[in-house]
């Protein structure tokens, strides 16, 4: 939350031990620096995400049916979750993550790369470049997710539906 509201360098340690209550040894101990801290919050909240995703997986339902579950809830994950969202919107392509805390977060969704794979092969979707795709996908959900937080308007199930459905046919 400190590095969200204030960035970075504006954070002092100080400021963190006293807010989260652990003292600046334990700190230190756990992590050499605020950069440190930064990557573990990015992979912890890539697991939370991958999690997030995976809830009430369900094979037995058509693929359309799974892509809307995927989205649904990767969009209900950053709408509950405030603080993560921004955390992830800021420094997801900060090179303060370090190139094996990226490549440690995307473990943490693999099942959703594979989905696509499986829908790019079952020719479920377009032809696609595959990181465009997920890049696409994700690019809607965190549109309407900035326009929920903003108040632009009001984010009920018809708008999530047009969005899901935008996002659907722009890709299947």
């Amino acid at each position: 939350e400190l590095i969200v509201k204030q960035g970075i360098q504006e954070t002092p340690m100080s400021q963190i031990s006293k807010v989260s209550g652990v003292a600046m040894r334990t700190i230190y101990h756990h992590f050499k620096s605020k950069n440190e801290i930064v990557n573990a919050i990015y992979i912890f909240l890539k697991q939370e995400m991958g999690n997030a995703l995976l809830q009430e997986k369900n094979k037995s339902v058509d693929y359309k049916s799974m892509f809307f579950q995927f989205w649904s809830n990767l969009f209900e994950f950053y709408r509950r979750n405030e603080q993560a969202f921004k955390f992830l919107q800021t420094f997801s392509q900060s090179p303060l993550i370090s190139s094996e805390a990226k490549n440690d977060g995307l473990q943490y969704y693999n099942p959703i790369i594979l989905f696509f794979q499986e829908g790019l092969q079952n020719k479920n979707l377009k032809p696609i470049d595959l990181v465009l795709l997920t890049e696409t996908i994700h690019g809607n959900i965190v549109s309407l997710v900035q326009i929920h937080f903003q108040q632009t308007i009001t984010v009920n199930e018809q708008i999530i539906d047009q969005a899901i459905n935008m996002s659907w046919n722009s890709v299947a």
